[in-house]
């Protein structure tokens, strides 16, 4: 008995020391986020079925992802996961002429055109539209008028035409306040909101920038490997996408957390990346193949709780071997 009460024992002390590695190793990484590796992200295609020339996906919350997409006329589409559901305005010209730009819970925003080509925003909160037209507005050519972008809680943004000018706003649902952009901006377009932070993009006479908004001081956003065109268009906490133009031309998205932009390219964009949207860990935008067609496409990062189950376990056979020694003892 005594033997095998020493085997056991010493059994047990090897898998206490092989544990003791494994515990080394996964620490730093259970104990701080920022020693973990940056994850690969996993990009798959959103084709609507509807969308023979082209869908885009412009924005996401949890796993919804809304966007719009090219067949007889332009459509707003969302898509669960599973099924996509066609959005149109009813007052949009015939042939459809609406695209969804954002969503927060069950409200989806975006744009549609009348008979006479001129841009409304709206709102759709899963059964009723409701059209949004900033009082400053003063568009009256062909795509000119209000758009809305982005969307958080109850909170809008977009931007309207004023004298042939484009004007960054935040509608509160009750009043429209504009947003003049950075100092120099004559053009400036909010595209994302985020609590109080907003987004987008702003043009003035060194080129196009994208900017961050915190309710009291705006800061310009350029990707270092861009040659001065940037544009800011989704925010989720402190993580800001978009994308950029390099030297040859070609089109990046990219992800901002603050004080680091990182690329993100879609493996099938050959003709260009562009990032649009974030909810946590999923990305959305819209990449460009090599025969020019546009998909959506939806990049995801692995749940950061499977690293931390695998911790917890290991943890735990530690502490499991640690007091079944004590008893053997």
């Amino acid at each position: 008995m005594r033997v095998a009460i020493t085997g056991v024992l010493r059994a047990m002390k090897k898998t206490e020391q092989r544990l003791s590695v494994l515990l080394a190793i996964l620490g730093p990484c259970l104990c701080s986020g920022a020693a973990m590796a940056a994850p690969s992200f996993t990009f798959t295609t959103l084709d609507d079925p509807s969308g023979f020339n082209g869908t885009r996906a412009q924005d996401v919350s949890g796993g919804v992802v809304v966007g719009w997409y090219q067949g007889y006329g332009t459509h707003g589409f969302l898509y669960n996961g599973s099924t996509y559901t066609t959005l149109d305005v009813p007052s949009a010209a015939p042939y459809g002429n609406t695209m969804a730009y954002g969503i927060s819970g069950n409200n989806v925003v975006g744009v549609y055109g009348d008979v006479s080509q001129i841009c409304h925003g709206f709102i759709y909160n899963g059964s009723t539209y409701t059209t949004l037209d900033d009082p400053l507005e003063t568009g009256t050519s062909a795509g000119s008028g209000t758009y809305a972008y982005g969307i958080s809680g109850n909170e809008v943004v977009g931007f309207y035409y004023n004298g042939g000018n484009e004007y960054a706003y935040l509608y509160n649902g009750s009043t429209y306040t504009t947003l003049n952009g950075p100092s120099g901006a004559f053009n400036t377009l909010a595209c994302g909101i985020s609590g109080n932070d907003i987004v987008g993009t702003c043009e003035d006479a060194s080129g196009i920038h994208g900017f961050l908004y915190n309710g009291s001081t705006y800061t310009k956003l350029d990707d270092p490997s861009g040659i001065g065109n940037t544009w800011a268009s989704g925010i989720f906490g402190g993580n800001i996408v978009g994308s950029y133009t390099d030297s040859s031309g070609k089109t990046h998205g990219f992800i901002y957390n603050g004080s680091t932009y990182t690329t993100l390219d879609d493996p099938l964009g050959t003709g260009g990346t562009y990032l649009s949207g974030i909810s946590g860990g999923r990305m959305v935008g819209t990449y460009v193949d090599s025969s020019g067609s546009s998909h959506g496409f939806v990049a995801s990062t692995p749940e950061p709780s499977t690293l931390a189950l695998f911790g917890a376990g290991a943890l735990g056979l530690l502490a499991y071997a640690w007091r079944r020694k004590r008893v053997s003892a």
